[in-house]
């Protein structure tokens, strides 16, 4: 039987294993008040090795002080980024699409949404309550919000003016002081009560009540022998008329069958008949 010959191994050896580090380069300056987020080395990759024991305990170190890679990044929005369109209660991260620097504080505009929402509800900084020296403007979408006076502000410091209203857009303003304690970049987020939701009338008849109505002959087809629903749509000018307003019936000589109105006091009625003469009144 032929043995296999040894396999050969590499010599151990007490040299340290050589560790590559990338830096991770680049601050950000948030102005006065504000501390820059330091240049730090990425974590070490630990490197497993009879000889790499001091390696390993400079990534330990390493490890125990270095910011980490996630801490360092915010994304900001972009041109051209879509803006979600929510409906319901729920938290939503910002889309920060403008950052100033005023008089020591930091401002950034975060978009949640399209609008008009319920509400913004209420707003965090890094998932806990705004620290103090921090406050918020909100707008929530409408037709007709102005353009906001901090940024106004700001802007015109820098011999920029800015008009952006923002219309159909839910945003806050969000102004840190050079006295609000921050721990890197913060992350806004808030709770939001997404868009109102309306019916839209597509057609609709405008009557004054007395003299203007709509009617159709009797006919047998529109004789109701079953149980029914009455639902009208209505926009009274006055719920509470002088005299009893009706809004929808089937009531005439000898071939009345209900009646719905509005009494002077606002009230609903409703008048039956089963056999077109004896009236019952709800």
């Amino acid at each position: 039987m032929a043995l296999l010959p040894p396999r050969s191994r590499s010599p151990t050896t007490s040299e340290p294993v050589p560790v590559p580090v990338t830096p991770i380069t680049g601050s950000v300056s948030l102005g006065q008040g504000f501390s820059p987020i330091p240049n730090r080395p990425a974590a070490v990759p630990r490197i497993q090795s009879v000889a790499s024991s001091q390696a390993n305990s400079v990534a330990d170190a390493l490890d125990n002080t270095a910011t980490s890679n996630e801490q360092q990044q915010q994304t900001v929005a972009g041109e051209n980024t879509l803006i979600p369109l929510l409906y319901g209660r729920r938290p939503l991260g910002a889309k920060i699409s403008a950052i100033s620097i005023y008089q020591g504080s930091l401002i950034l505009r975060c978009i949640w949404c399209l609008g008009e929402v319920d509400a913004i509800e209420s707003y965090t900084i890094n998932d806990l309550a705004p620290p103090t020296g921090v406050t918020a403007v909100h707008y929530t979408g409408t037709q007709t919000q102005l353009a906001d006076p901090g940024l106004t502000t700001a802007y015109a410091a820098g011999g920029v003016t800015y008009t952006d209203r923002l219309l159909g857009v839910a945003y806050s303003v969000i102004t840190f002081g050079p006295q609000a304690a921050l721990s890197g970049f913060p992350r806004p987020a808030a709770m939001i009560r997404g868009m109102k939701v309306y019916k839209v009338l597509d057609a609709y008849l405008s009557l004054d009540g007395s003299t203007q109505y709509v009617s159709t002959p009797h006919s047998a087809i529109t004789t109701v022998n079953e149980d029914f629903v009455i639902e009208a749509m209505v926009a009274m000018n006055d719920w509470t008329p002088a005299a009893e307003q009706t809004i929808v019936s089937k009531w005439g000589a000898g071939t009345a069958q209900f009646r719905f109105a509005v009494t002077p006091t606002g009230a609903l009625t409703l008048y039956l008949s089963q056999d077109g003469i004896a009236v019952s009144h709800q």
